[in-house]
């Protein structure tokens, strides 16, 4: 309601008002707890099924992987052996992805030079067949200090962000991987691809689990990345614009006290 002037019908509408954002609030509130009770309970019943799935699946693995050792490629099977075991792989990296999803561990804290960590895992992942065509580069600021975080966690999160990129640039392009300082005593690491982009519509659900704009992808990915960055206090962010490319930006709090 419009609330104009100072008389008792301008006092009632300004409370009403009030009221309402009140009420509007409540309602985006438990909505939010709804979602986070559903995503809880979604992830133990995913932890339970996906270690009761995770046995047979490497008993399949095992005898195809078998199997495709005994015969020749010019077999009419061999190509059927071949796509057994291409397809557990695939279903065992779905189940690995809701484990890590929902048994995500506390960070083990170790002060770490970012700079070095980031060095040895772009060499690692500019191997990778996702990265066919494209070019690497890094721009690492050398005074930064060492800092808090888990290195077996934080080199998950820039493998995926690596790869989703090269993922984004399916014939060629650039990954320029960043480190600077941020504000308020944080570091910030950028990944910043000339990929395809995102569409808004996509960038605002991007981080839910099992949303995903890949054929054959979990989506969770990024779930998994959002969940390991925010329980080291940081944050990620994407911006992205389609045909122009994509830069996500990771920040780490540098104030070890709160993380300690």
């Amino acid at each position: 309601m419009t609330a104009t002037g100072s008389d008792e019908l301008s006092e009632m509408a300004t409370a009403f008002n009030r009221m309402t954002d009140i009420i509007q609030r409540n309602q985006e509130m438990e909505a939010s707890l709804a979602q986070q009770g559903k995503m809880a309970s979604l992830g133990v019943l995913s932890s339970g099924v996906a270690h009761e799935i995770n046995n047979p699946l490497g008993v399949i693995l095992g005898y195809a992987g078998y199997l495709e050792g005994k015969l020749s490629e010019d077999d009419p099977n061999y190509k059927y052996i071949h796509e057994i075991k291409r397809e557990s792989k695939r279903c065992k990296k779905i189940v690995q992805d809701l484990l890590s999803y929902a048994r995500t561990p506390r960070p083990t804290l170790v002060m770490t030079n970012l700079n070095d960590l980031l060095t040895e895992i772009v060499e690692f992942s500019a191997n990778h067949t996702d990265m066919r065509g494209v070019t690497i580069r890094t721009s690492f600021d050398r005074n930064l200090p060492q800092i808090l975080l888990d290195g077996d966690q934080l080199r998950q999160v820039a493998i995926n962000l690596i790869l989703n990129a090269g993922g984004a640039m399916p014939d060629g392009g650039e990954l320029l991987v960043a480190t600077t300082p941020g504000p308020d005593n944080t570091v910030r690491v950028i990944f910043s691809d000339t990929g395809s982009g995102i569409p808004q519509e996509s960038l605002e659900k991007i981080f839910e689990p099992f949303y995903t704009t890949k054929a054959r992808g979990t989506g969770l990915g990024l779930a998994i990345t959002r969940q390991i960055i925010e329980m080291h206090h940081g944050t990620i962010t994407i911006e992205s614009e389609p045909g122009h490319g994509t830069t996500v930006t990771v920040t780490l709090p540098l104030d070890h006290e709160d993380l300690a």
